[in-house]
């Protein structure tokens, strides 16, 4: 049916809905986390998550300067610090 389009509703069957439920669940970084460690190894995860985070708050401070609207979850940046490999370590 040439007509027929197909829509991904965001976190149907988890019911989390991102922005709008404001916080990602523990289990999207503690799988983020697993992930990078299992393909990638430590150091690479540690890079990634070190990206992540310096980006992310030069983004924010950005954002911040130019006065654009933030529309980003309040505590992504600390809850994503908190579960990074930083802080959780590296299973043995």
């Amino acid at each position: 049916m040439p007509e027929s389009h197909i829509v991904h509703l965001e976190g149907k069957s988890t019911g989390n809905r991102g922005r709008e439920r404001g916080r990602r669940p523990p289990y999207w970084f503690q799988a983020r986390r697993r992930f990078f460690l299992k393909n990638h190894g430590a150091l690479y995860t540690a890079l990634a998550d070190g990206a992540f985070i310096v980006g992310f708050a030069l983004w924010r401070l950005r954002r911040w300067v130019t006065r654009k609207p933030d529309t980003d979850p309040s505590t992504l940046l600390a809850t994503f610090v908190r579960n990074s490999v930083f802080l959780t370590g590296v299973p043995e």
